[in-house]
């Protein structure tokens, strides 16, 4: 197979378009891993270079399949954010995702966002108690807030769009991971436990989060299809088509990259673009620092991943 700089664990299926580095919550487990990367200089992104990339791009997106991630920091920041949704699907991206910490979230506005097109819902929610969250977020949440959050929710099922938790789980969460199964089993909204990036210091473990979910389907009497996915998903726990349960290890591709034991910087199927200084800021790799370019140099960077990524999984498919 013929050798490549890369560490690629995944097919090409995603590109994270953070809109603003900024965020109004200080989640204690985010830092330097955020998706946004706000540390690394992403930058409130102008609304004429999200047309550039869309104009210019579109094509190669929806030709390639490619899912588009709304992040941040904390995308809902943006007033402009239905103009933006828009502005993408004017130019044929149909396929459209948000990560969000839910926290300006109403039914009004998840419905609007739904109707312009968004399809998908990530919500990093690290629990349904109040003080839990508050103590998570870094920030004061009220339960009122929280009723709003799973109201807004509901309101965005019922539009047909599909939901999902992000939950990284802690010490502070743990005990009460029970209570957020529950809900989310009870109302079909699709959760992923992540295990947390930690360093020197104690934290919930893989297995520990493990023998929880398989002492909750027990107690509830479940029986479900557990499957490795491997380098994705983790362990996927799936009651239908379109309603799951994961757990997400950290990989010891991602671990190793993080305390620079690896060379090789890691593709993972993703795709970073965001703005500074007025320019494009994008890397193929989490582990990359983003470059600044124009759209022209953006559009060369970007096939040239895509390249990459074919290269290898047709090489890949021939050694079968």
């Amino acid at each position: 197979m013929k050798e490549t700089k890369y560490d690629i664990t995944m097919p090409f299926y995603e590109i994270r378009l953070s809109l603003i580095g900024a965020c109004n919550q200080k989640c204690f487990y985010c830092g330097p891993f955020t998706d946004g990367k706000y540390n690394k200089g992403y930058e409130r992104m102008p609304i004429n270079l999200i047309g550039e990339f869309a104009a210019r791009l579109g094509g190669v997106i929806k030709n390639n399949n490619i899912h588009i991630q709304l992040t941040g920091g904390e995308p809902m920041l943006r007033k402009d954010l239905p103009e933006i949704v828009d502005i993408l699907r004017k130019f044929k991206i149909k396929n459209i995702g948000i990560t969000t910490n839910g926290s300006l979230l109403n039914p009004q506005i998840g419905l609007k966002l739904v109707k312009r097109g968004i399809s998908d819902f990530h919500i990093h929610f690290p629990s349904l108690d109040s003080n839990i969250y508050s103590k998570t977020a870094g920030v004061a949440i009220s339960q009122k807030r929280i009723l709003d959050i799973i109201n807004s929710v509901k309101t965005i099922k019922r539009q047909g769009a599909r939901v999902e938790f992000n939950t990284p789980v802690t010490e502070i969460n743990f005990p009460v991971i029970n209570k957020l199964l529950d809900f989310c089993y009870d109302n079909q909204i699709n959760l992923k436990l992540i295990e947390e990036l930690s360093f020197g210091k104690p934290k919930v473990k893989f297995n520990d989060i493990k023998k929880l979910f398989l002492n909750w389907f027990r107690d509830r009497k479940l029986n479900v299809l557990e499957s490795a996915i491997k380098n994705r998903y983790g362990i996927i726990y799936q009651f239908d088509s379109d309603f799951f349960f994961r757990i997400a290890p950290v990989s010891p591709e991602f671990q190793s990259n993080i305390i620079s034991t690896k060379k090789s910087p890691l593709l993972d199927g993703r795709y970073w673009i965001g703005s500074h200084g007025g320019k494009f800021f994008y890397t193929s790799s989490y582990f990359l620092n983003p470059i600044g370019g124009g759209i022209d140099d953006l559009e060369e960077q970007l096939n040239s991943t895509i390249r990459e990524y074919n290269i290898f999984f047709n090489n890949s498919k021939n050694e079968k």
